[in-house]
């Protein structure tokens, strides 16, 4: 049961990444990872994701995820 259970994972991870360098010459993903510049954008009106803060500019989870992510891209 077990061997097959990762028999199957595997084969699923092996697709998974055979799909994600299907389409990378027809994606957005090229023009992000040859620019080396992802864009993110929100609306702070949006509560209680946006906390105004003039000290940190713009605090709040969809902000600070955003961050996180564009610094772990590009390490």
């Amino acid at each position: 049961m077990i061997g097959s259970f990762c028999i199957l994972y595997g084969y699923f991870c092996l697709q998974a990444e055979e799909n994600t360098f299907k389409y990378y010459n027809s994606s957005r993903l090229k023009e992000i990872l040859e620019k080396g510049e992802l864009k993110v954008a929100g609306d702070p009106s949006y509560e209680p994701f946006y906390i105004p803060n003039s000290k940190e500019g713009y605090p709040g989870f969809d902000y600070e995820l955003g961050k996180a992510y564009a610094d772990f891209s590009y390490k």
